[in-house]
């Protein structure tokens, strides 16, 4: 497994009616962020990651227009600290070839953390000073590593990305992400 994206072999997608519901409702030619709340969540997703010892710290949906890249970005919540490893399942819906890009920033550049739509938090980062290093195509489920400065480019198709943070702790408070070995070991079944 590498430690930025590994594709997954899981049988269903979460929150398809949701999904169709928003379809009705977000501008497409912009990009969109949502939160999904504790008891909206999908409970395939929930179990399957229970079942593995680990725990939801929150979920989120992002929609992607097509023929549009969103911003390079890491990800976080409100006590995160920018650049903390953040694992996430994302389930895609739509997107046909879009591309998960990873960076490494160059000179040692460092954004500040900006509160986002949602109330989680992320860093913006400036294309020209970053560097790609990873890039992974995803259009059914992946394991990704949402900590370090990623980005997506989509082509013709909108893409929906369902995203449920995985934390080693149950409950409020700040993210306890699992290291890579533990991420490897608990998801051995489902690496593609």
């Amino acid at each position: 497994m590498n430690i930025f994206g590994q594709l997954l072999s899981i049988n269903f997608k979460p929150h398809l009616d949701l999904i169709a519901k928003l379809e009705k409702t977000v501008n497409v030619k912009s990009t969109a962020h949502f939160l999904i709340k504790k008891e909206e969540r999908d409970c395939r997703a929930v179990e399957l990651i229970e079942s593995l010892g680990l725990h939801v710290h929150h979920s989120e949906l992002f929609y992607t227009p097509a023929f549009s890249t969103r911003n390079i970005h890491v990800d976080g919540d409100v006590g995160d600290p920018p650049y903390a490893s953040i694992f996430k399942i994302n389930w895609i819906v739509g997107g046909t070839g879009s591309q998960m890009i990873w960076y490494e920033t160059i000179d040692g550049y460092s954004p500040e953390k900006r509160k986002t739509v949602a109330g989680t938090y992320a860093c913006i980062f400036d294309p020209k000073k970053c560097r790609e290093i990873f890039n992974l195509q995803i259009e059914n489920c992946a394991l990704v590593q949402a900590g370090i400065p990623h980005t997506v480019v989509n082509q013709e198709e909108p893409r929906w990305a369902v995203s449920y943070v995985v934390s080693l702790s149950a409950g409020p408070g700040p993210l306890q992400s699992p290291s890579v070995s533990d991420i490897e070991q608990k998801f051995k079944n489902f690496l593609i």
